[in-house]
C-alpha cells in the first residue's frame, strides 16, 4: 500500500511511474483509472460510472491506510485539465431545492407582479438581460438549467439587491412595494435564510468536498486532494448543474 501521509492537500501531487501505461481519458472515465493506479488500489475497487454517487470507493478493510479521507472511503474524481466541472449527481438535490425555491419564485414574482409593481418590473427588466458572450437572457437560463459566467454574478447581484429590498420593506421602508408581501418573495427569503444566493450556490457545491473526499485531476499536472473548502466556488450552471471551480493560486 502506499504511504501518502506525507503528502499536502491542495498541492498537485505528478503522475507517477504507477500509471505510466494507464491512460488518462478512458471510456467515460476521465482520471479514474489512472488514479486508483496511483493510489495502488487497482485490484481492489470499482470504478463508479455516470449517475453514480462516487467514482472510487475504497472497502472498509483498507480505509484505515488512507488517513486523510474524508468520508468513508468515497472519493469523487473531477477533472480539471481544460475547464472547471459539473457537480456530482448526488450533490445536485440542494441546488434543486434553491432552484424549485429560489430561482422558480424568482421568475414568478417577476411574472405576476411586473405589471402591477414598479419594483417587480424593475427586476423583470433585469432577468430579461444577457450579459458578456451568453446567447439567452437570464430568465431562459434559468429555465434551460444554462446560466452563462456573466449571466450568473449578474444573477447573484439581482438577488443581491432584492434581499436588500425585503429587508428595508420589512424594516418599514418601502411600504409602496405591496408586491413584497407575496408568498414567492416570503420563500425565497426563508429559503436563503440569512445567506445571499452566491453563499447558498457555494455551499452547495462544497457539498462535493464535505460528504466525499474530492480529488481533482489535470491531464498534465497530476493529481490534488482538496483540503480547504473555501477555495471551490460555484460559477455558473450548465446542464442543469452548478459548476464547481477551484481557485489554484
Amino acid at each position: 500500500m502506499t504511504n501518502l501521509l506525507a503528502f499536502k492537500k491542495d498541492k498537485f501531487n505528478k503522475w507517477t511511474a504507477k500509471s505510466n501505461n494507464t491512460p488518462f481519458f478512458k471510456k467515460n472515465h476521465n482520471g479514474e483509472d489512472k488514479m486508483r493506479y496511483e493510489l495502488s488500489i487497482e485490484n481492489e475497487v470499482k470504478i463508479g460510472g455516470q449517475n453514480k454517487t462516487s467514482d472510487i470507493t475504497i472497502p472498509e478493510d483498507m480505509i484505515k491506510e488512507f488517513v486523510w479521507l474524508i468520508s468513508s472511503g468515497k472519493i469523487s474524481i473531477k477533472d480539471m485539465t481544460n475547464d472547471n466541472c459539473r457537480l456530482g449527481v448526488d450533490c445536485c438535490y440542494l441546488f434543486n431545492i434553491i432552484k424549485r425555491r429560489v430561482l422558480s419564485n424568482l421568475c414568478v414574482w417577476c411574472e405576476e407582479y411586473e405589471d402591477k409593481c414598479e419594483l417587480a418590473k424593475k427586476y423583470y427588466n433585469r432577468l430579461n438581460q444577457k450579459h458578456g458572450t451568453a446567447s439567452h437572457t437570464i430568465f431562459v437560463g434559468i429555465d434551460r438549467g444554462e446560466v452563462s459566467k456573466q449571466n450568473y454574478i449578474n444573477l447573484c447581484n439581482i438577488l443581491h439587491d432584492l434581499i436588500n429590498d425585503i429587508i428595508n420593506f420589512n424594516n418599514g421602508n418601502n411600504l409602496e412595494y405591496i408586491s413584497l408581501k407575496s408568498e414567492f418573495i416570503s420563500i425565497i427569503f426563508k429559503e436563503l435564510n440569512n445567506k445571499s444566493f452566491k453563499q447558498s450556490m457555494d455551499d452547495c457545491v462544497r457539498q462535493e468536498a464535505i460528504c466525499k473526499t474530492l480529488i481533482i485531476v489535470d491531464k498534465n499536472k497530476g493529481w490534488l486532494v482538496v483540503g480547504d473548502i473555501k477555495k471551490l466556488t460555484c460559477t455558473r450552471i450548465t446542464q442543469q448543474s452548478p459548476r464547481i471551480d477551484y481557485d489554484f493560486n
